[in-house]
């Protein structure tokens, strides 16, 4: 298929002096010949129909669809002539042209003469938010044009699939444009060797029933008295009994990610292939009769069986949205083979065991070299606070109805060895009293059974299609039962720590009540409050190297000791961090046990806890500045009216943090750390605005990703708005691939699996954005309501609403910011959140009409006023005292989502 753009051909001309053999012609005509016009060539061989001819202004459009074989799909191509508007052009591309053309259920290319160049983002913007919300993406990244004067990307190719390419062929040049060449891998990369041969487990055999009767047959040989040989002949035991139950089958690979191919679909597929070979041959009506009989008969029992299969998983992972897009993502590009060679260093490995030995000595190392890099420092810190005597000493046992909700609370997923989740809440009816023993009597000696302490580590690529070892990211699994005795730890170790009061409260990471977004408020609060004083912040985004793999488990020790932890819990925690070994898993093949000495363990209960608390300290070595943190993601910032004495400040206080992190036996990632100067300010001085760390100079960025939410520095969030429609925009077009597997109840549960929680991600945020922002987020919910409906693009949007029973965009926003303000206000957040609140009856007698209202800050920049504390308290101030009064946030949801949406404007 060939694309001409500005083709100057009018309908006047005789068309057989462009025909070219072997090819059919269509064209879309100019009004002139000096400009305009644009014609597709498709080979002979190509079966296709015209769906779109169309001459807008001075803008031309032509389009078709192929509807056999792997080129099948919807290809468009235009010319958007320079000497026309392009906000008009990109509004007929919008509300008439792209509805027409693009199905997303198929492979769509739209190329064209756009005369937009995609290397000015300023130029390209309104451009690329069109596309996004089709999901599609430009492939081009070329100059396509060179002049002497000027070098743009105006020759645009968009689709929506990830294997198209392009290329420019230089020796292939138009007049000053280049050549683009087009190349659909989708089929090439998605070949998969049939005679591969893989290993699963069948659980045919398997029941509750069965494993118990099992267990209970030999549950009397566990008699051992010593527990840690009690612990490992009871998970012997389990092990045992389920190796009787699971067999392990080989199939082909082919059928791996066909499931839904059953035994009756071959037969029927055998009976299609016999009579089609009778029918050639003997070339007889009634044989060519009865082909498409078993023709019609495999391929609708096909479909019907896929559509089933794919029903089938959508229910039983309605409430996992992870598996969920897994399963939607598997079905639009099924998994490739197994990686089977591997790159160290610069020698390839191919057998399966010395990749495992190779991985696993590469991920150990790796930290080794990390933590033996970071200078060693002695400095003492004496301004932190700290708890003189032990105050925490001896843990609570647990009874066994602590054991049995802990474990049914447990989510149904794999473990490092063959005993799940599953298995485990299966066997507690036996083995129940047996495991409590083992649990209460570690959190009484302070011992954890050694065999638990090994975990199995899978090498997962960071980046598709990689075979570099330092590509690829080590995942620990860790036992079932180990997670089950930190879980135990965890609540008793979080109770202590809150009870005393010793984490900080910037700290919003792995803290009961706390999340993301709390921890945004709580920094834009302080950020609004600073613009308002007309102060320049200066924030540093820090980024740890592994952090969580590298920190020194003797300083995390003493940093527990200095928190009034001691006695058997210390004990306790000393004997968790001590002798902990690691596999990796390659393939299959397993390699060696290595004892890894570094960082908390990855993948556990309890290593997020111990970390915030092994940083707990970080805030107490600053000087000047002000800190906020989620686990390991750290924001430093400094507020003052001079920009330049923020930077001085800074920078010494970045020294002192570069110190501290020595010793902490931390490590900055200088190329992912960055700074933002946030201000109201349109100019800003230039010279001396550097921000160093340990002579490395900080990049200074725009925007950033924290806690998953784009922070642009004027604070408008229009760069967030876009990274949630592209992130939409792709869940989006592959529901419309699968749309006609998929039922209507299975899209609007995929909509609020998958979709929904794109929305209501920080809505508080979202919130802030303006109504511009707003009626993009609009434009893609309403394309999906469409697509769950089956209706026409001119069907009004409040009666889908209406039919859905959904919130627009904006009400929903709406409506998740006032229930956030109301849990702030019952006290279901974080205090440093409810003490932003207060109203005129906690600071005066009088009885004015508005003493129950809740205080908006004294903010009088729209800017400023632009947050959740003056925005989102007026609106909140607006809702019914009954519905404020409401007793319950069952009660407040019921009435708040009924005033929204009556009350609020789309």
């Amino acid at each position: 298929i060939v694309f001409l753009t500005e083709t100057h051909i009018v309908s006047d001309m005789d068309l057989d002096i462009f025909y070219i053999e072997d090819y059919l012609l269509e064209s879309c005509f100019s009004n002139s010949r000096h400009t305009g016009g644009v014609m597709i060539y498709i080979h002979k061989s190509i079966s296709y129909k015209v769906i779109s001819n169309i001459v807008f202004s001075l803008n031309w459009f032509l389009a078709i669809n192929v509807h056999k074989g792997f080129r099948s799909g919807n290809y468009g191509v235009l010319y958007h002539s320079p000497s026309d508007s392009d906000k008009d052009f990109l509004l007929f591309l919008e509300n008439t042209w792209l509805d027409n053309v693009i199905d997303n259920s198929k492979l769509n290319i739209i190329v064209g003469d756009f005369n937009i160049n995609w290397n000015d983002e300023g130029d390209c913007r309104s451009l690329k938010n069109l596309f996004q919300l089709y999901s599609m993406k430009q492939v081009v990244n070329d100059f396509t044009r060179v002049t002497r004067s000027s070098r743009t990307i105006i020759d645009l190719v968009f689709t929506n699939f990830n294997n198209v390419e392009a290329q420019i062929k230089p020796d292939l040049k138009v007049s000053d444009h280049e050549t683009v060449v087009i190349q659909n891998n989708e089929i090439s990369e998605n070949v998969i060797d049939s005679n591969d041969v893989i290993q699963l487990k069948c659980w045919k055999k398997y029941s509750k029933e069965n494993l118990q009767n099992l267990l209970r047959a030999d549950i009397h040989s566990v008699s051992e008295t010593d527990i840690c040989e009690k612990a490992d002949v009871l998970i012997e035991l389990v092990k045992k009994c389920v190796d009787k139950l699971v067999l392990v089958k080989f199939i082909k690979k082919k059928y791996e990610n066909k499931k839904w191919f059953s035994v009756y679909i071959k037969q029927l597929k055998r009976e299609r292939d016999k009579a089609y070979i009778n029918a050639k041959n003997s070339n007889n009506f009634v044989e060519w009769e009865y082909y498409k009989v078993k023709r019609n008969e495999y391929s609708i029992e096909l479909r019907k069986s896929k559509n089933s299969f794919i029903q089938k998983q959508i229910d039983e992972n309605k409430n996992d949205s992870k598996e969920l897009w897994k399963i939607l993502k598997n079905e639009i590009q099924p998994k490739v083979e197994n990686l089977k060679t591997v790159k160290f260093e610069q020698n390839m490995e191919e057998d399966s065991q010395k990749i495992s030995e190779k991985f696993n000595e590469y991920f150990i190392n790796s930290v080794k070299e990390i933590h033996a890099s970071i200078e060693e420092t002695d400095i003492e810190l004496d301004n932190i606070s700290e708890i003189q005597s032990d105050t925490w000493v001896d843990f609570e046992p647990i009874t066994i109805e602590d054991l049995e909700n802990i474990v049914s609370k447990l989510s149904n997923k794999s473990g490092s060895d063959c005993i799940s989740v599953k298995v485990f809440k299966d066997s507690m009816d036996v083995i129940g009293d047996i495991f409590l023993q083992v649990i209460n009597n570690s959190l009484r000696t302070g011992k954890i059974p050694t065999k638990w302490k090994q975990s199995i580590v899978v090498p997962i690529p960071k980046v598709a299609k990689t075979n570099k070892c330092e590509e690829f990211r080590p995942i620990n699994m860790l036992p079932v039962y180990e997670k089950i005795l930190e879980l135990v730890v965890k609540d008793q170790l979080i109770k202590y720590l809150e009870e005393k009061k010793i984490l900080i409260d910037e700290q919003s990471g792995f803290r009961a009540n706390h999340s993301c977004e709390t921890a945004l408020n709580l920094l834009l609060q302080k950020w609004k409050k600073h613009m308002e004083d007309k102060k320049v912040i200066v924030a540093v985004f820090l980024d740890l190297k592994r952090a969580f793999e590298t920190i020194s488990r003797p300083k995390l020790v003493k940093a527990m000791k200095r928190y009034g932890v001691g006695g058997v819990v210390l004990k306790w925690f000393e004997d968790y961090l001590r002798y902990r070994t690691q596999r990796t898993k390659f393939n299959g093949s397993i390699s060696k046990e290595v004892e890894n000495t570094l960082g908390v363990p990855q993948g556990s209960v309890l290593g997020p806890i111990l970390f915030i608390l092994y940083i707990n300290d970080m805030k107490g070595v600053l000087r000047y500045c002000d800190i906020n943190l989620f686990a390991d993601d750290t924001v430093m910032f400094i507020a003052l009216k001079d920009a330049l004495d923020a930077i001085s400040k800074m920078n010494i206080d970045l020294a002192i943090l570069s110190k501290w992190l020595k010793f902490k036996k931390l490590k900055l990632n200088i190329s992912k750390t960055k700074m933002m100067l946030i201000s109201n300010k349109k100019e800003l001085p230039t010279e001396d605005m550097k921000i160093t760390v340990d002579e490395n100079e900080i990049e200074r960025v725009k925007s950033f990703k924290y806690l998953g939410v784009l922070i642009d520095e004027k604070l408008k969030f229009n760069d967030h708005v876009d990274y949630t429609i592209k992130k939409i925009a792709k869940k989006y077009g592959i529901l419309c691939r699968l749309s006609k597997c998929l039922t209507f109840w299975s899209k609007i549960h995929l909509y609020k699996s998958l979709i929904a929680p794109h929305i209501d991600y920080c809505s508080s945020i979202l919130f802030l954005c303006n109504q511009t922002q707003m009626t993009r987020l609009q434009k893609l919910q309403n394309k999906i309501m469409r697509l769950i409906l089956q209706v026409s693009r001119y069907t009004s949007v409040n009666s889908m609403l209406e039919v859905l029973c959904w919130l627009s965009v904006k009400q929903r926003v709406t409506f998740n910011t006032l229930v956030f303000i109301y849990k702030v206000r019952k006290n279901m957040l974080p205090e440093y959140l409810s003490a932003n609140l207060y109203t005129g009856a906690d600071i005066h007698r009088y009885m004015t009409r508005s003493r129950n209202l809740i205080r908006t800050p004294n903010f009088y920049m729209v800017n400023t006023q632009n947050s959740l504390f003056y925005k989102g308290i007026k609106m909140y101030n607006e809702l019914p005292n009954d519905i404020k009064n409401a007793v319950s946030l069952k009660e407040f949801k019921i009435k708040c989502a009924q005033y929204v949406k009556i009350n609020i404007v789309m």
